[in-house]
């Protein structure tokens, strides 16, 4: 693939782009909370997986979807979120392989990680960059029928801060993953973005999660895409 490793790892233990289950407390949740919701997903009723077109796959910004607009935007596709907060990209690759995907064929996966790589362990755009082409790897070998939708991790903090410059950086490094046929990517950065490039409050408080409203315009800004590949014969 077109990804090497450059700069500095926080936690050379943990790459981006090689399989590693949490092996320390985050805030509100400790390892052991963290086995628990990965091993509650993988229980997740078989025949509702089945059912499932469309499955969302990442960390707590899939998690913390809203069930209103979740259940309005999705629920015609019986869609499937498998999310876990503060997941980073190898976190997911654990995840894949020790049987989230299990039972499930969708039409769609839509794929969003890597904002906590580069905000928590400093990984590089190269680096985040890396752990989801080795995603969209396995995913492609685990889904073969599916459709892969790869989204652009959405802006966070403020225009200047040098997060905001890497997230761009990784986008344009996972963009290139996109091949025009089962493998899509989507950026929907200026949806959450005003004229002044600041992120409004009122969709995403924190500046890094979106609040119920900016659930919605994050759901309006993906059904188009959605829709055409969904409806597709």
């Amino acid at each position: 693939m077109l990804y090497s490793l450059d700069g500095h790892m926080s936690e050379p233990h943990e790459a981006a782009d090689r399989p590693a289950s949490r092996i320390q407390d985050y805030p509100g949740m400790s390892d052991d909370s963290w086995l628990g919701r990965h091993r509650a997903l993988v229980a997740l009723d078989p025949e509702r997986k089945r059912r499932s077109k469309l499955v969302f796959l990442g960390d707590s910004i899939v998690e913390g979807w809203v069930d209103a607009s979740w259940d309005e935007s999705f629920g015609v596709y019986d869609a499937v979120r498998l999310g876990i907060g503060g997941d980073m990209t190898q976190h997911l690759l654990w995840r894949v392989e020790h049987g989230e995907l299990d039972q499930l064929e969708p039409k769609v996966l839509v794929l969003l990680i890597g904002t906590n790589n580069l905000g928590n362990a400093s990984h590089s755009p190269m680096e985040v960059g890396r752990g989801v082409a080795a995603l969209a790897r396995v995913l492609e070998h685990k889904l073969p029928r599916t459709t892969l939708l790869v989204l652009g991790i959405l802006p966070r903090d403020e225009p200047s801060a040098p997060l905001r410059q890497r997230v761009a950086e990784t986008n344009a490094l996972i963009a290139r993953l996109d091949n025009g046929t089962n493998v899509r990517y989507l950026d929907v950065s200026e949806s959450f973005l005003s004229a002044d490039r600041t992120i409004p409050r009122r969709l995403m408080a924190d500046g890094l999660h979106p609040t119920p409203e900016g659930y919605r315009v994050f759901a309006r800004s993906l059904l188009p895409v959605l829709t055409q590949i969904l409806t597709r014969p």
